[in-house]
């Protein structure tokens, strides 16, 4: 079976860690389980772009990757990988679109019409309600231009969780919808040894992800202004990208609150530095208005961290397992989770994060996910009926 995997960027981008990097572990398990994946996407990465060679195939990572170069100041369009998915398309047996609101979309509508082959989407949260409030009008254009269309003739849609779901299925009443949930990259145990043999200068609690209004991040520096008293050693990492200029908002905040000795905007952070961060945290939190999965929660809690998130996001298995705290995310719900959590002692602290690893293990291992997409895909080929080659 041949995959053909649409993403607006890919490994080794950083500036969104989330769908890319999730993306690629997906199509390496794929790969290794002996389906034929390959990657059309661009060299975007954030405001920058990547270095790798672009408008033609490579390899990475044991992935074939196209990466289309991108058109400067256009988000994500590149007409190299437009061409690369009328080129493609013709012999895949199933196209695979990683978000909305890209030309993606649109090129594996248009190669779903010319070829007969079926299209998966994977909205990737950009479907909830609370996510269309963002630049509207940018997203009215695209549905008229085609992306309603495109989503109405989609085969199925793959969702990471139950909350995504609903979201799809009020919007697209009838889909067929998949719940496949992003896997979890656990480190060893030797690894988290080597980042906790020196333990934090100080208490943190670690916020990871873009600075952008959607993460909630003033409510959670107003919610870290009412418990820092408590706790003057205490610290808040603020570690991502600004997206949009959200950072110049959040640091007039954290000034007017008069907390700047005690909140840190650290910017990206990866690799080797991001796991001892992560490692050596009291915990992390998630504070957004509303999120698809929280790729975030998934590597705190593999690194034995236990994780405040929102009800916004469908983390509601950290009460299950009492591996962390769900709340509401306004600046009282996160003041209580925060103070509770530096509250805790260390072995109390510890259990909540071994909970969490073990959780992770059991129902998160990239194996058995990539297996079930895997039979997903065979089903929605299967259900779709012979097809014709494509021009």
């Amino acid at each position: 079976m041949r995959i053909l995997h649409l993403i607006y960027a890919y490994s080794p981008a950083d500036f969104v860690t989330g769908p890319p990097h999730q993306v690629h572990r997906l199509t390496r398990e794929l790969r290794a389980a002996g389906s034929d994946v390959r990657v059309i996407t661009t060299n975007g990465n954030g405001p920058q772009v990547l270095d790798v060679p672009a408008g033609r195939w490579i390899e990475h990572e044991g992935v074939p990757v196209y990466y289309g170069r991108r058109i400067p100041r256009t988000g994500n369009f590149s007409w190299d990988a437009w061409r690369a998915v009328v080129r493609e398309a013709g012999s895949a047996d199933l196209i695979h679109v990683t978000g909305i609101f890209s030309l993606f979309n649109l090129a594996a509508a248009a190669a779903s019409r010319r070829c007969a082959v079926p299209v998966v989407v994977s909205p990737r949260g950009m479907l909830d309600p609370d996510a269309l409030i963002f630049s509207p009008r940018k997203k009215a254009l695209y549905f008229r231009l085609g992306g309603s269309r495109a989503l109405a003739e989609a085969a199925a849609f793959h969702v990471t969780s139950e909350m995504e779901r609903a979201h799809v299925a009020a919007l697209l009443p009838g889909a067929r919808i998949e719940i496949v949930p992003n896997g979890a990259a656990l480190p060893s145990d030797d690894d988290l040894r080597r980042w906790t043999s020196v333990p934090a200068a100080a208490p943190t609690v670690l916020f990871l992800g873009r600075i952008h209004p959607k993460k909630n991040v003033i409510p959670l520096v107003r919610a870290w202004a009412s418990v820092v008293p408590r706790y003057p050693d205490a610290k808040l990492v603020l570690a991502g990208p600004d997206d949009h200029g959200h950072r110049a908002e959040v640091e007039r905040t954290i000034a007017a609150l008069g907390v700047a000795r005690s909140v840190r905007l650290s910017g990206f952070v990866g690799g080797e530095e991001l796991s001892r961060l992560l490692a050596t945290s009291v915990c992390l939190i998630l504070p957004s208005l509303t999120e698809n999965f929280g790729n975030v929660v998934v590597e705190a809690l593999a690194h034995r961290v236990p994780v405040i998130a929102s009800t916004g996001t469908p983390w509601g298995g950290l009460r299950e397992h009492d591996c962390g705290w769900w709340v509401e995310p306004n600046v009282d719900a996160l003041a209580r989770a925060i103070d509770e959590a530096l509250s805790l002692e260390p072995a109390t602290r510890a259990a909540k994060g071994e909970r969490g690893r073990r959780w992770m293990t059991e129902a998160f291992s990239w194996p058995a996910l990539a297996g079930r997409m895997a039979d997903f895909y065979r089903d929605v080929v299967a259900r779709r009926g012979p097809r014709v080659s494509g021009g």
